[in-house]
Formats: structure tokens, C-alpha cells, sequence
């Protein structure tokens, strides 16, 4: 069926009318009509992948108003004929574009009339009668291919929001000269309809306004979901400037990054858009219903000290104070507030067991954390949201007419109600996830965090970033746990996908071993000319000596030139400003979202060996394939795992063994 980008949603007799005769076109037709205000354009810009593009300009006027025989001008004529003249000037822009006067109210003689009588502008004028007649055959017979520039140049011109700025996408070409050859990038059509989904509503669906208020766009890795929610963000924010828009990102690491390639492309964010962390804006929201800033542990080790100071009172538990740190955020972010409701709820997916007993000690340590913060202690993070909930000044909370959710699958139930109550009535949620990737999701449903998406879901199978070899290789990872509900898993469309080279490993013997390689390696990559520093990322796991790591790489490349997404000075924005060529480096908890074409992962060959031991319901086996297999898709076209220790059996076959690496 015909894709209409943006969707159609108009209920009035003549636009049914005109769908119609479109959705009769070939399946791979686009349907698109400009939706920002730059001037005068066509009513619909018609493409086919094979047939080609044609622009139509719609007039309803009767044949008597435009009559050109009239001895007296009449206002509907004048108007017919200032927008040929627009026609015509806008054809100077892409000469080669066929175009199209579709005259709905007049009949073929009559049609005929007027294109003798305009036949000096170079347009072709069809009635209603001859479209409904020849339907296809007629529109796709006035198609004209364009060539590959003139397309990007018509694409740039009148649809600069679908434009991907070079250094937000994977899909560069190095050479030995140290340049990347970039060209024009733009959203497919799958993205761009996604990401313009009900950015128009009509006036006559104001009544369903709430029937709409949801989507969600499920991804597989690379498919460009974080583009359509920064490109969506972009446009509500300039389609409707009154308007607040919100995008909230998982973690700080990509809000930096993307807030980071938006300046360096030459954007600017716009006023009346947020793009924020949910904790960061989370804690906004408390400080403006409270009228003061929370009190709260300090991170990263506040939450196990504050636990340590309270479980002496309950001499019973036996759980680490990490696992007990956990399942307090545990009763937060799933909104528990009674023992009873504890003891009945499902904790599948949890990294380990507990008894009824445990469970009774653990609230009991929940409510005693709770008594204290009352006293003015400090509290979790994952208290925000629910104090927020229950404030006695909520009329003060914030709210948005638009707001965009990043890696959904990450975000937990009380979360998700503190995102709804910051909704204006009658706003939208707009909500990207990619369930192959959600190992913090806890098997949860949409439905069970209050948001019905049934109907409302698209699906992008295509990966953009990275190469089948890739790709494949990650997907084996998730083949040892059980996927969960297969209407949520995505299995991806290989069609068309770069072949690519598979992963490599290199084996060094110790772990400071693996850093001294992974910079030396680097460092040969740049001084060799074969790829500027921005195309590669450093990925570490939780074992590394991440300070060793920092200053391995810096030896190599420049501390001035290396971004370390984690360190608490550089979180927010890069060390040296935003016009530098950076390496950056991450820790693998954090690089959801993350990407580049050349991607080392150092430190996480421990994940292989938990993964060979484990069977698909171990507890916290899910978690840990799921955070594989997102690490592995963050790469573009190269993936190198530096190990001190050999992969097991069976993922070794995963990985092409390597003792030097030549990747050009």
C-alpha cells in the first residue's frame, strides 16, 4: 500500500477521494506533502524507487471561476493563476521535476481548455475525471527518475528535516589521506514517516486528540531510532515554537553525544526543546513542585553507604549490599508500596532469588530507608519520581505538550507516570525502543506500565550502522536466553545490509596487557591516516583499570583529544569544546545510543565465560546478553574485542582470531 508521509488522517469526502486513487499506485510509492513553512509548494511530492518523482498542485475551483474567456477577473482566478505562477517559479528549483495541476472540479474539455491557455509554463494539467479513469497509469506514466544528485538537492530543499548531518551517521568511507569522504545522508522513508507521525492533526480529529497521544517506534540496533526522535524533536520544535517539547535519552553519555554532533553539524537547539536525561529532568521536576533541591546519596557509592548504615537493624539478611541497593530501586521503580503487594509480585528476570522471608526483612529495610529521608536524610534517586507523584503542590509540575522517549525498553513503570503526569492534556508520548536491547526492562509489557500501543506501533527491521557480519554475530549472543514475547523480539532485515567483515578478537595475556594493545592499536589506526579519531569508540568493561586505560590512550592520541564520556568532568560536554575531533571512551553500562564506524571493546571477555556457564534462566543471564549484544552493535563497519583470555566455546566462532589487525 501507498506510504503517506505524513500520515493521513483528514476525514472530509475529498481527501478520501484523493487517498484512494493514491493507495491504487504501486506498493513502494511514497506520498509526501511538505510539512514546514517555506513558502509556496506543491500540494503532494509523489517518488517510486523505479518510476521515479512527480510533484501535483491541487485547484478545487469550478471551470467558470477560471474561465480565462470571463471578461472580468474573478478572485478565484486571479488565486488560480498567482499559484501557477509559484508552480512555475518553483520549477526553476528542480528543473527536471515533472509537474502536475490536478484540477479536481473541472472536466476533461474543460482541463484541456486551460492547458492551452497556460501551455507556455510547462505544466501538465489533468481533471479529476482522467485520474479516477487511468488511476496508476496516468501518475505513474508523468514519473521522471532523477539522478541521484538532483534527488539529495530536491530532498535537502523542500525536506531539509529528513537531512542527516555527516557526522550523526556511521556510514563514511575512510581513505588513506585521513579524510572521510562524506555525501548527503537522509532518513529512509520508514524513518521519515515515523518520525512525522501526527505532527499534522486536522481540525476534525481535535476530538481524538487523546486517541493519539501514543507511539511507538521498535527498532532493531542501528535502525536510526535515536535519529527520528532528535529529528522529530526538531521538527515539533520548529513546526510549533509556543510549544514545550522534552526528549528524554537513558543515559548522560548519549544526551552529551548528541547534544555534541547537533553543534558540531551547525545546528543549534532550539529554545523551547529539552533533551535530558530522565534523572537530570527528574530532579528538575521535584525542585520546582518542592521549591528546594532534593536531598540525595551521592553517586556512585552513596546508596550501598546509606544501606550499610540501616541493615544493622535487620540482622537476617544475608544479600550483598549491592543486591539489597538493587531491590530497594527494585520497590521504587515498580511503584511497591505495601509488603503484600511485595510478597505477590513477579520478580522474573531479577539477577537473584529471595524467599517470602527475605522479602518481608527487605521492605521492613525499605520503610525504615523511608522513616529517615522523612527526618531529612538523603534518599535514592529512584525516590524522585514517586515523591514527585504524590506532591501536595503537583499544579506546579511542568508539563509538556510533546514528549519523546529514547531506548524505551530501559525505562521503568514509576518512570513512565511520572512522564504521563508531565504530559499537558491532550499532549503526546512518543516512545523509541529496541527490545532485543532491553536488559533493564525486566520482561515488563507495554500494557503493564499503563500504555496501550496496540495499533499504534511501527517497526524499522533495517540497520542502518553496522554490516550483517555484525549484526549476526550479536543476534548469536542472544540465542543462549529466552527472548521473551516473540511479538517483541525483531529479527532484522538483512536485504540490502553491507556484507561487512566479521568480528575480530585479539587474545593478549593480561588484562594491562589489553589496554596497552587497544591504545597502540588506536594510535596506529590515526597516525596511519586511516580514519579520523571520531570514527572510532573505546568501550570498557567493569573489570578494566579504567584509569590505566584514559592514560594509555592519551600517550597515544593526546589527552586534549580524548572524550571520556564517564569522567565526572566531562559528562556533559567534551574537555576541549565542541569543534575538536575527539576519540571518545565509555563504559559499557553507558553506551546505549552510542555509535561509531570502528568500535574496540576491551575488558568484557569475562561476559563470555558467565554466558558459557550459565542456562537461558539463570538469574542475570538475560541482563548480561542483552548488554553483549548491545555493545556489539554499536559499530559501524569494524568490531574488535581486545580479551586476556580466549573466548569460549561456542562463542569463539563468533570472533575471527587475530594477532595483528589489518583493517585496511
Amino acid at each position: 500500500m501507498t506510504l503517506f508521509i505524513p500520515e493521513w488522517t483528514s476525514v472530509t469526502a475529498q481527501a478520501r477521494l484523493v487517498k484512494r486513487i493514491f493507495n491504487e499506485l504501486d506498493a513502494d510509492t511514497v506520498v509526501r506533502h511538505v510539512v514546514r513553512d517555506t513558502g509556496w509548494t506543491p500540494s503532494w511530492f509523489l517518488s517510486h524507487p523505479f518510476h521515479g518523482w512527480l510533484t501535483v498542485a491541487l485547484d478545487v475551483s469550478p471551470f467558470s471561476a477560471l474561465d480565462p474567456l470571463q471578461l472580468f477577473e474573478t478572485r478565484q482566478r486571479a488565486s488560480f493563476e498567482r499559484m501557477l505562477s509559484q508552480f512555475r517559479d518553483f520549477a526553476a528549483a528542480v528543473p527536471s521535476l515533472p509537474k502536475m495541476v490536478l484540477l479536481w472540479s473541472c472536466s476533461e474539455r474543460e482541463c484541456w481548455t486551460l492547458r492551452e491557455r497556460h501551455s507556455a509554463l510547462g505544466l501538465a494539467f489533468v481533471s479529476r475525471d482522467m485520474v479516477e479513469r487511468d488511476r496508476a497509469t496516468l501518475l505513474q506514466k508523468a514519473m521522471r527518475r532523477l539522478d541521484r544528485s538532483r534527488e539529495q538537492h530536491l530532498l535537502g530543499e523542500f525536506f531539509p528535516e529528513t537531512e542527516i548531518p555527516a557526522i550523526c551517521t556511521t556510514q563514511r568511507e575512510f581513505h588513506a589521506d585521513n579524510s572521510a569522504r562524506l555525501t548527503r545522508y537522509f532518513l529512509d522513508v520508514d524513518q521519515e514517516a515515523a518520525s512525522k507521525l501526527d505532527v499534522e492533526l486536522p481540525a476534525e480529529l481535535d476530538g481524538a486528540v487523546r486517541d493519539l497521544s501514543v507511539r511507538l517506534i521498535n527498532g532493531v540496533a542501528g535502525s536510526g531510532k535515536t535519529l527520528v526522535a532528535v529529528h522529530r524533536a526538531l521538527l515539533l520544535a520548529e513546526k510549533f515554537p509556543a510549544q514545550g517539547i522534552l526528549l528524554l535519552v537513558h543515559n548522560t553519555p548519549i544526551v552529551a553525544d548528541i547534544k555534541h554532533r547537533l553543534i558540531r553539524s551547525g545546528r543549534s537547539i532550539p529554545r523551547n526543546l529539552v533533551i535530558s536525561t530522565f534523572y537530570s529532568w527528574a530532579f528538575g521536576q521535584w525542585k520546582t513542585v518542592f521549591g528546594k533541591p532534593p536531598v540525595l546519596v551521592e553517586k556512585p557509592n552513596g546508596a550501598r553507604e546509606l544501606v550499610k548504615s540501616l541493615r544493622h537493624a535487620f540482622p537476617q539478611l544475608v544479600q550483598t549490599d549491592d543486591q539489597l541497593v538493587e531491590e530497594l530501586e527494585f520497590l521504587n521503580d515498580f511503584r511497591i508500596e505495601s509488603e503484600d503487594d511485595y510478597l505477590a509480585v513477579s520478580r522474573a528476570g531479577r539477577k537473584f532469588a529471595l524467599r517470602p522471608s527475605d522479602r518481608k526483612q527487605i521492605f521492613a529495610l525499605y520503610t525504615a530507608m523511608l522513616a529517615r529521608k522523612a527526618e531529612g536524610g538523603p534518599g535514592l534517586f529512584s525516590d524522585l519520581p514517586r515523591e514527585v507523584r504524590v506532591a501536595p503542590d503537583l499544579h506546579l509540575l511542568p508539563k509538556y505538550h510533546h514528549i519523546l522517549v529514547d531506548e524505551a525498553q530501559f525505562f521503568t513503570p514509576s518512570w513512565f507516570e511520572l512522564v504521563k503526569i508531565s504530559l499537558r492534556p491532550g499532549g503526546h508520548l512518543f516512545l523509541c525502543a529496541d527490545p532485543n536491547q532491553g536488559f533493564l526492562r525486566g520482561r515488563l509489557s507495554w500494557k503493564s506500565v499503563g500504555l496501550d500501543v496496540s495499533g499504534r506501533t511501527r517497526k524499522l527491521r533495517k540497520s542502518y550502522r553496522t554490516t550483517t557480519a555484525i549484526l549476526s554475530a550479536a543476534r548469536q549472543i542472544l540465542d543462549c536466553i529466552d527472548g521473551g514475547d516473540p511479538e517483541d523480539f525483531l529479527v532484522p532485515d538483512y536485504e540490502e545490509m553491507a556484507a561487512g567483515r566479521p568480528p575480530v578478537s585479539v587474545v593478549v595475556r593480561s588484562r594491562q596487557d589489553a589496554i596497552v594493545k587497544t591504545a597502540n592499536e588506536i594510535g596506529a589506526l590515526v597516525e596511519g591516516g586511516h580514519a579520523p579519531l571520531s570514527a572510532i569508540l573505546v568501550v570498557y568493561g567493569r573489570k578494566v583499570q579504567k584509569g590505566l586505560l584514559y592514560q594509555k590512550l592519551s600517550d597515544r592520541v593526546g589527552k586534549e583529544k580524548l572524550w571520556w564520556l564517564n569522567h565526572a568532568d566531562q559528562k556533559k560536554e567534551p574537555p576541549h569544546g565542541h569543534h575538536a575531533d575527539y576519540l571518545r571512551m565509555a563504559y559499557v553500562d553507558t553506551v546505549t545510543g552510542l555509535e561509531a564506524p570502528i568500535v574496540f571493546l576491551v575488558g568484557i571477555d569475562d561476559i563470555f565465560a558467565d554466558l558459557r556457564d550459565a542456562t537461558p534462566r539463570s538469574p542475570g543471564i538475560e541482563d548480561k546478553a542483552r548488554l553483549l549484544y548491545m555493545a556489539m552493535t554499536r559499530a559501524g563497519s569494524h568490531l574488535i574485542l581486545i580479551a586476556s583470555q580466549r573466548i569460549p566455546v561456542p562463542f569463539d566462532r563468533i570472533f575471527r582470531n587475530a594477532d595483528v589487525l589489518l583493517l585496511f
